[in-house]
């Protein structure tokens, strides 16, 4: 399986210098959308606003969202209460239940399945598993180059 191509914001916040990959390849100018968050849609369930309010400042801050992104991450948001409630199903009522005089899986682990399946999927979209997560090194506010070899790598060696 091929690897999926990255946004240009989590290339550009990963990249090696301004405007390069990390492999320092130059990087193409993508749309340029107005990097703030999306308003919260008012129709979100308790559960899935929730999940909003503990999801999108992060993302925000690292300025990889857009107000475009907004319906991607309401879907995230719906999955991930999805998957918290049939969480919750089971933990109370159990993995199965008797219908028709047997023994069957209980309904919500197919739910159960399926959300956890579209919770992945929009969380690599948005650098949110731990794999992806990797590739998003975020913006940082200078720093002291405490690299000894910084120098060098620029052709400022100081004279000694």
């Amino acid at each position: 399986m091929a690897r999926r191509p990255q946004p240009l914001q989590l290339r550009m916040l990963n990249g090696r210098s301004e405007g390069r990959d990390s492999g320092g390849r130059p990087l193409e100018h993508g749309l340029d959308y107005e990097r703030k968050p999306p308003r919260m849609p008012s129709w979100l369930s308790n559960g899935a606003k929730h999940c909003w309010k503990r999801t999108i400042p992060a993302l925000a801050k690292q300025h990889i969202i857009k107000t475009a992104d907004a319906d991607a991450l309401a879907a995230y948001c719906i999955a991930v209460d999805i998957m918290e409630q049939s969480a919750r199903i089971l933990a109370t009522e159990g993995l199965t239940v008797h219908a028709n005089g047997s023994i069957k899986p209980h309904p919500c682990i197919s739910t159960l399945n399926s959300a956890m399946k579209n919770v992945r999927a929009y969380a690599i979209e948005f650098g949110l598993t731990p794999a992806s997560e990797t590739n998003v090194t975020g913006i940082t506010t200078s720093q002291p180059n405490d690299n000894p070899f910084t120098g060098i790598i620029t052709n400022n060696t100081p004279n000694q």
